[in-house]
């Protein structure tokens, strides 16, 4: 019921065991992979679960700018969805696994 009721309100909810398989293994961060400060807040949030308007919100930007912003995570980190945005992103430490 917790878990229906997080994604009623718009959170990604993903079982502990594969999230932490994914999370476990820890690539080495390609040195080409730079990520602004606005990215990394963004990415942050991302990895929290937050929706596009929440992060707006939050970060007193437009969701056009968020979006900007996801957009160039995605090709900077190689990757196609938020989902696997935030996993890589987990998998390379590049934010905490502490939520």
């Amino acid at each position: 019921m917790d878990a229906l009721r997080l994604v009623h309100r718009g959170t990604t909810v993903m079982s502990d065991c594969p999230a932490r398989r994914m999370v476990g293994r820890r690539p080495t961060v390609p040195a080409t992979v730079s990520l602004t400060p606005s990215e990394q807040h963004v990415l942050e949030l991302v990895c929290e679960g937050l929706t596009n308007a929440q992060i707006a919100g939050r970060l007193y930007l437009s969701e056009s700018t968020v979006k900007l912003r996801i957009v160039s995570l995605e090709e900077k980190l190689g990757t196609t969805t938020r989902i696997q945005t935030a996993v890589r992103a987990l998998q390379w430490g590049l934010v905490g696994t502490s939520g």
